[in-house]
């Protein structure tokens, strides 16, 4: 959604406001953590791992992936170029201008750069 956005921004479709980043300088903290964190967070990461486990096989018993493949090779058939997109955060992305930049971030950090 996010290059669609700007190709619409750049074609004059959409318009979008954010504050400038100018003069502003952001770090990123690292703090340690004890066994007691540790512990709790192991125990809901097995937890989500479990629930991803649950969805996915439910998505696949549903036929959601079948449907995907679907519409991927229709498409294909029409000659078209079919591209599935994952999602991300942008934070490693965020950590590369950060380091570039000492610490400095002045400007919209897009995790498709």
């Amino acid at each position: 959604m996010e290059i669609v956005a700007m190709d619409m921004k750049v074609s004059g479709m959409y318009m979008a406001r954010q504050l400038s980043f100018s003069g502003v300088s952001f770090r990123i903290e690292e703090i340690g953590l004890d066994d007691d964190f540790k512990l709790v967070y192991n125990k809901a990461a097995r937890l989500w791992a479990e629930a991803l486990v649950v969805f996915l096989r439910a998505a696949d018993e549903l036929g959601l992936w079948r449907r995907l493949v679907e519409l991927a090779e229709a498409e294909l058939r029409g000659g078209k170029c079919v591209v599935i997109g994952l999602q991300s955060t942008g934070e490693a992305r965020t950590r590369e201008v950060l380091d570039e930049n000492d610490g400095h971030l002045d400007r919209f950090v897009s995790a498709a750069e």
